[in-house]
């Protein structure tokens, strides 16, 4: 589809004012944000949160009914594969091979209305599957203002109405918002109708109108000061009331009876904000073709797997492998971006640097398990980091940022070094640390599997219905 095309149909959707916001961020906003040039201090968090008990796990052996869950999301596959759209497509399968009947309602705003074969009121619907998946994707005809990343609105009356019709017709038992923020009044009418719902937070949505937690400025955020920080430095075309977008996640987060996110970092930096709601970890599921290899010698083939984009520091990665006087080492990148950074990068490559674009998601094992080092250079809060896992699965030996949640899989001198974000010449040190470990001083690591995530979740939503 041609780019006009694509705004002509934005702008019929969202409307004008919201085209001409996104225009403003997209161009104007985020180089600033962005910058790979920023030098941004980390800020301090609170290291207490107030944690809930997870439920006792429900023994494999117990026979129970099964339970309709639907899962909420704002975008899914085939469309988008980030790590949200995997953790939910994950523990939707895994709780079909459970007994339950798991249904991914999605958010899929962008689609044409040509698409869409049923209606509820002004929201049109359609049916699809995904890898065994019954999914539902749905739009409004007109969209809310702010109604992807912006506003947390507990009274659109629509998305209430359509809530209100597919649970009924789904003869839902439980609600899983893997996505909570566009949902807010979806979820507000399950709280109405005792429907109960679950939470989970994979990044900052219900905090941070970016979800990143990096401001206007291109500076770390540790909180919203009651909306009065967002207010201040990052107004934006979408939300009206910062202080009431913050009462009304509260609500919403409140209303669960479980908000659960992926790593103790996540929990701290919300649980410093939402004070009176508990945030429980639960560690997303590692897939089992990640097996573990054992290496000989020394690191000689450096990895980078991910999106090309410049707050995932590749343009860094490849400076500081460039800096490396060793002939006889490589990096390989495996990913896709916008062209303009991708041909920097191309720009950046040596010899010994080589672009492969994007490579399906079953490939990955292979080549993790083919790498000596993977290195992940991200210059923001990485709120778990599925890359840095896996490859640690397989045995591989990493470099990361020492930012967000991925210090927390990092052995340091183990398993891999942690170097300080944004800075070329850290991870240039931490490279060359890399190159004289000797894999006979390796430490393997152990993660959850998906069944194991899955049985969490299994024990979280027997636990809701019995209530």
């Amino acid at each position: 589809m041609s780019r006009l095309k694509r705004v002509f149909r934005y702008i019929g959707h969202y409307g004008v004012k919201s085209a001409l916001g996104v225009a403003k961020e997209k161009l104007l906003i985020d180089p600033k944000r962005f910058s790979p040039d920023k030098k941004r201090t980390l800020p301090g968090f609170d290291l207490t949160y107030k944690k809930a008990m997870l439920p006792q796990l429900v023994s494999d052996g117990e026979n129970y009914e099964p339970l309709t869950v639907m899962y909420l999301i704002h975008y899914f596959y085939p469309e988008r594969k980030g790590g949200t759209e995997r953790f939910t497509l994950n523990l939707a399968k895994t709780q079909k091979e459970l007994g339950n009947s798991p249904i991914v309602l999605v958010l899929d705003a962008n689609e044409p209305k040509s698409l869409y074969t049923e209606r509820c009121g002004n929201i049109l619907y359609r049916y699809y599957e995904h890898e065994g998946i019954e999914c539902i994707g749905f739009r409004h005809i007109k969209a809310p203002l702010g109604l992807y990343y912006k506003s947390v609105n507990l009274n659109d009356n629509e998305m209430k109405a359509f809530a209100k019709f597919i649970t009924e017709k789904h003869s839902v038992d439980v609600v899983h918002a893997t996505y909570p923020q566009p949902f807010a009044s979806f979820l507000m009418y399950c709280l109405e109708s005792d429907i109960p719902y679950v939470a989970t937070c994979t990044d900052f949505c219900m905090m941070c109108h970016y979800s990143t937690m990096v401001d206007t400025n291109g500076d770390f955020c540790v909180s919203t000061e009651e909306g009065k920080r967002c207010s201040e430095i990052c107004k934006t075309y979408g939300c009206r009331d910062f202080a009431e977008r913050k009462a009304n996640a509260a609500k919403v987060l409140s209303g669960a009876e479980i908000v659960t996110v992926p790593s103790d970092f996540v929990a701290r930096v919300m649980g410093n904000e939402y004070k009176e709601v508990s945030f429980v970890p639960v560690p997303h599921g590692i897939s089992s073709a990640f097996e573990y290899k054992e290496r000989q010698g020394r690191v000689k083939k450096f990895v980078y797997a991910g999106t090309l984009t410049a707050l995932k520091g590749v343009h860094m990665l490849i400076e500081s492998f460039n800096s490396l006087e060793q002939t006889d080492i490589t990096l390989d990148i495996y990913g896709e971006g916008n062209d303009s950074y991708t041909k920097q990068l191309l720009s950046l490559a040596g010899e010994r640097v080589k672009l492969h674009g994007a490579v399906p998601g079953d490939k990955m094992p292979e080549i993790y398990s083919c790498a000596d080092c993977v290195i992940v250079p991200s210059m923001w809060y990485e709120t778990y980091n599925f890359v840095l896992r896996e490859a640690l699965m397989t045995g591989a030996f990493v470099l990361s940022a020492n930012i967000g949640a991925m210090p927390e899989a990092v052995k340091e001198g183990e398993n891999g070094y942690l170097f300080a974000p944004s800075d070329r010449e850290a991870l240039t040190v931490a490279m060359k640390k890399a190159l004289e470990f000797d894999f006979g001083n390796y430490s393997t690591s152990a993660f959850p599997s998906l069944r194991d995530e899955g049985a969490v979740y299994f024990a979280i939503y027997r636990r809701a219905c019995k209530k």
